[in-house]
């Protein structure tokens, strides 16, 4: 396997067809309200490919409605007083692309000094910059969340014994079974020691696991801590070279479950997997067009596991983990 020499553009300018499709599966309220049943405390992001400078954030997404109107759909209330929808982002063009994302955060927006941000550039970059600095201030949990990437490869310098990240150049399919299989290790260890956890296709090249860490009495930087503390330990112990060693921090965003990537005009759809999907993953099981029309999505959710326990169960499951790889609570910092 090569290594690329160039990093390939990851969401190249789609056509009017695949914004179509884009739109199609959108529009439909039933995924809407699951994306924004996951979404509800978190910080919605659109992220485009393209331009960073296209990038949306700190959107509160909870509301069917509200995701609609940033969407540029057209909403009831728009379609009884014969408006047009609100497009203040024309998320549906070519050339932008964007990707949803939600944050691990869960922020407590209730009593958070910033609800609704301004559509004008400078003014809504002054209150972004308030957010970045105060956000943190008005989280109530964090979600941990490991990402497996399976066109990365780890290896360790000669020179300096550190570990370096290259990325190899193979097709997604061969992309995904890596991951796949380094997810499939977590997985089984997650559910020996009783984690509540769920997964999902990235959209990409890999998985996204996601896991509950039941402790009240800690800091969120404390439990970013924690959650970076177990990532690292468990990569380094069984050798797991797919997941990102990117450390996470307060205001990391991972992609909506049932939002969509599209690619050469191919849209994926981020799905939450069921136990008989990680078994036999293919690429065609999560094209729009097989999950829409094979798949009941209503009322799905997350599909998380060990759900049934109790918390004190979870927290003392966790505990009995650290203890057997070695991890201590890390204290509270500022950051």
């Amino acid at each position: 396997m090569e290594t690329k020499q160039i990093q390939e553009q990851e969401t190249p300018t789609i056509s009017d067809l695949a914004v179509a499709q884009r739109r199609m599966w959108y529009e439909r309220v039933f995924i809407l309200f699951e994306m924004c049943n996951y979404a509800r405390g978190r910080e919605t992001c659109f992220l485009s490919g393209l331009n960073r400078f296209d990038n949306v954030r700190n959107m509160n997404c909870g509301k069917v409605d509200y995701l609609m109107k940033m969407m540029g759909i057209q909403t009831r209330t728009e379609k009884e007083n014969n408006q047009k929808p609100s497009d203040a982002w024309h998320f549906f063009t070519p050339k932008k692309n964007y990707h949803v994302y939600s944050s691990l955060a869960i922020i407590d927006w209730a009593n958070c000094p910033l609800k609704v941000f301004s559509y004008a550039h400078t003014e809504r970059k002054k209150q972004q910059a308030i957010m970045k600095e105060k956000a943190v201030d008005y989280m109530i949990d964090f979600t941990g969340g490991i990402d497996f990437d399976g066109d990365q490869n780890i290896i360790i310098s000669e020179k300096s014994e550190r570990e370096i990240k290259e990325t190899l150049d193979i097709s997604q399919e061969e992309s995904v079974d890596r991951a796949l299989k380094d997810l499939k290790v977590v997985i089984k260890l997650f559910n020996k020691y009783g984690f509540k956890w769920w997964t999902q296709f990235s959209g990409g090249r890999g998985f996204h696991l996601f896991f509950e860490v039941p402790f009240d009495d800690i800091t969120i930087n404390q439990k970013v801590d924690l959650i970076n503390l177990i990532t690292q330990r468990i990569y380094k112990t069984f050798d797991l070279k797919t997941i990102d060693r990117i450390r996470l921090n307060t205001r990391k965003v991972f992609k909506t479950p049932y939002s969509l990537t599209t690619k050469n005009d191919k849209s994926l759809v981020v799905l939450p997997l069921e136990d008989s999907q990680i078994e036999n993953f293919s690429l065609k099981e999560v094209e729009l067009s097989n999950v829409l029309h094979k798949l009941r999505i209503k009322d799905r959710g997350c599909v998380w596991r060990n759900l049934k326990l109790d918390k004190n169960t979870l927290r003392n499951n966790i505990k009995k983990f650290m203890d057997d790889f070695e991890i201590n609570m890390p204290e509270h910092k500022e950051y």
